[in-house]
């Protein structure tokens, strides 16, 4: 499909590896700016680095598409296959499950280091939604923070990984693609 960027819209998204933070957590969710961080974490990272993928267990039904996209990621790659750990939490709220979900993750001895792949939300895309406005920490990195889903688009047709489009999922209602929701569109 058609990706319109502005030509003067070029932005640089820096993904570092923290030299002594090298047991690595990343948040999949299912849908498409989280398979990109995975896919390009799961292409850079070496010994002695290692990564392993959480999932918020969320009302939008990460838990029913994460591992699709971690199986299609380990694919192309041709990288050994991954399971997703599941995080549960109790907060119903959507706003703040990713929140929720990472305080429980933050708490982990498995990992030092958690990567989340949340892009910047334009105001039109969050009507009804809490903007999360993702600060680094330490810890906590946030890649995309400056990109928009444009940027994530263009980077997988660059990376020559369209395949992730068939298996993500981004709407907010766990079955299918309303084609409605401020996801959707």
């Amino acid at each position: 499909f058609p990706v319109t960027i502005p030509l003067l819209d070029t932005r640089i998204c820096e993904l570092k590896l923290h030299p002594l933070r090298r047991r690595i957590g990343v948040l999949v969710s299912g849908g498409l700016d989280s398979a990109l961080l995975y896919f390009l974490l799961r292409k850079i990272v070496i010994n002695p680095y290692s990564i392993q993928p959480y999932t918020i267990i969320r009302n939008d039904g990460s838990e029913i598409y994460a591992q699709s996209v971690i199986d299609c990621v380990n694919f192309l790659l041709k990288k050994e296959k991954q399971q997703t750990r599941f995080i549960p939490i109790t907060e119903t709220d959507s706003n703040l499950q990713v929140s929720s979900g990472l305080s429980v993750l933050a708490k982990h001895s498995d990992i030092n280091a958690i990567y989340v792949g949340i892009i910047e939300v334009l105001p039109e895309h969050s009507i009804g939604y809490k903007i999360y406005r993702p600060i680094d920490t330490d810890g906590i990195y946030y890649p995309f923070k400056n990109l928009n889903k444009s940027h994530i688009v263009d980077i997988i047709h660059k990376l020559c990984a369209t395949d992730l489009f068939n298996v993500t999922h981004s709407c907010v209602y766990k079955n299918g693609k309303c084609g409605n929701c401020n996801r959707c569109v």
